[in-house]
């Protein structure tokens, strides 16, 4: 069971604590289900937990069904070897597999270079859309791009207004209410209280 989980939950050292078990617990049963849907399934094949295993072909499945009747050969033979010690004692090939194991990194490389090239095909038609898309995109924001406003020049008439409050050391709401009110009889579309505070601070730095 341990080799289990290691395989399919890259957890090499298997924790024994409850919090590791009930992961590996959940883990384990999704996996379960997964593999009860595959192959109730009418095409396993085309299940996600078997997309990208290189084996499933002909060859491979005869592989897969002979290497049972194999493995117990081998067994005989080591239990003759080994045990009865009739036969000469020969390790040659006892540790063959008869399939070729597809691991879950393995299944993981091969989807990330499947995502970094994809078909051409593919490639293809995500190029043209992305194309078609971005020259939507421009031509949208050059439609319903806004006009620069143009930059506010600090007339005579407002400066002198700004002076006496730009000598007040620290200027009550009352003032700026008041300074607010005569420059937007002057420029109704551009002074708002903040652009008041805010030239009141740059003429302090200028001091």
């Amino acid at each position: 069971m341990d080799l289990l989980f290691n395989e399919f939950i890259g957890d090499i050292a298997v924790s024994k604590k409850d919090r590791a078990v009930n992961g590996r617990r959940e883990l384990f049963w999704a996996l379960v289900n997964s593999l009860l849907v595959a192959f109730e399934s009418s095409n396993p094949t085309n299940h996600p937990l078997f997309q990208n295993c290189i084996e499933l072909t002909d060859s491979g499945y005869t592989k897969l069904f002979s290497c049972y009747d194999k493995g117990k050969e081998r067994l005989k033979q080591i239990y003759r070897q080994e045990v009865l010690r009739i036969d000469p004692i020969n390790t040659k090939g006892r540790r063959a597999k008869e399939v070729v194991i597809t691991k879950t990194k393995d299944i993981k490389n091969a989807e990330r270079t499947s995502k970094k090239c994809p078909p051409q095909s593919e490639a293809g038609s995500s190029t043209a859309i992305t194309t078609t898309t971005t020259t939507t995109t421009t031509t949208t924001t050059t439609t319903t791009a806004k006009p620069k406003k143009p930059r506010h020049v600090t007339t005579e008439e407002e400066k002198s207004i700004l002076k006496p409050y730009f000598k007040s050391p620290k200027p009550s709401n009352e003032e700026i209410e008041k300074v607010l009110d005569s420059l937007l009889e002057l420029s109704p579309n551009y002074w708002t209280k903040k652009k008041v505070k805010a030239a009141w601070g740059y003429a302090q730095k200028k001091k």
